[in-house]
């Protein structure tokens, strides 16, 4: 699958490329999609649709394991009534096209996506496969909106996530969420970070894009008829953060230190700063403290300031001092104490 502008080239690296399995089992209503992009280091994405719940597992390079949140849709089904299914229509034939060694018949959707968007479709009926799907933007806008080639390059007649391809996660796949170990959404969302799962109708910048893929693929496989439309609708507004960003955007906090009896034996160092003034009520400048000076404003202070530093542990000490305004002729003074009695 590439995901990236509709009026871009996939094969000149514009695009982001992911790959994936989708299973569905349209009596049992049962949809299994994974994604990830291929680098080294990407993030994977499992989703599990059962009846009644959608569950999704990230797993991503900065986490030491996967992890997965559950929705139950029960709880969404009034806001799913609220979107208008999308009536079934049938697609515009227009010519058979060479996808790899097949023929194939080339189908178009217009406006019929969840989000208004058109699809195209490639079916080959010698084989009865699908040979690849296109999701393009709303008519009317620009060729910069986010468009979807989906390359369908095996095509199974059954219902087997990741099995076909001897895939070791496609027995897991097959029955989660049960071996996930997840979380519900509402466990997550009274936890620090929130929630990284939801339904919206439109995805935030903030989305993994393997996750905006696999909308994309919902989509487009609802229209064709390869899902059925509560499946479909539920998946296209799927929406995956990144559970790693969220925690890291935390604010960080720290512990308030332990208070320490000050006239104990817990305490090994102490410092503390300190400033002076002398006299505390001052006096005259010309009279001094002379009985002529007495009740008159006080109009001079000397002023000082300074620091301690105590290591009790190692018996040693520094102090610094300061005096400001000593006279006209001495305007500051400074003096340093350093006590070694670990020498």
């Amino acid at each position: 699958l590439y995901l990236g502008p509709a009026n871009g080239n996939p094969m000149a690296g514009e695009h982001m490329q992911t790959a994936g399995d989708f299973a569905a089992n349209m009596v049992a209503g049962r949809v299994r999609m994974t994604a990830g992009a291929l680098t080294p280091g990407a993030t994977n994405i499992s989703v599990a649709l059962n009846p009644g719940s959608i569950a999704v597992q990230v797993a991503e390079a900065t986490l030491p394991n996967p992890v997965c949140l559950i929705l139950p849709l029960d709880a969404n089904d009034a806001l799913l009534d609220k979107h208008k299914k999308q009536a079934r229509t049938t697609g515009i034939f227009n010519g058979v096209e060479a996808i790899g060694e097949d023929e194939c018949n080339r189908f178009t959707f217009l406006g019929t996506g969840a989000h208004a968007e058109s699809v195209e479709l490639w079916f080959s009926r010698e084989r009865n496969s699908v040979c690849r799907l296109e999701v393009l933007p709303p008519a009317g806008i620009d060729g910069t909106g986010l468009g979807a080639l989906i390359n369908v390059p095996a095509w199974e007649p059954v219902y087997v996530p990741g099995g076909w391809r001897n895939d070791p996660l496609g027995s897991k796949l097959a029955r989660a969420p049960e071996s996930w170990d997840c979380q519900t959404v509402a466990q997550a969302k009274r936890q620090p970070g929130g929630s990284w799962l939801s339904l919206q109708s439109e995805p935030p910048p903030s989305a993994l894009l393997a996750a905006v893929a696999l909308s994309k693929l919902a989509e487009a496989s609802g229209v064709v008829g390869l899902l059925p439309p509560h499946a479909a609708d539920t998946l296209a507004r799927l929406v995956v953060e990144s559970p790693s960003a969220l925690k890291a955007n935390l604010p960080t906090t720290t512990a308030p230190p332990v208070p320490v009896d000050i006239f104990g034996p817990q305490l090994r160092t102490f410092s503390f700063s300190y400033s002076s003034t002398f006299p505390v009520q001052g006096h005259p400048v010309d009279s001094g403290m002379s009985a002529a000076g007495l009740g008159q404003a006080p109009t001079h202070r000397n002023h000082g300031a300074g620091e301690v530093r105590v290591d009790l542990a190692r018996r040693r000490m520094f102090l610094r001092s300061e005096a400001r305004d000593i006279s006209s002729g001495l305007p500051q003074v400074e003096s340093r104490v350093i006590f070694r009695g670990d020498l």
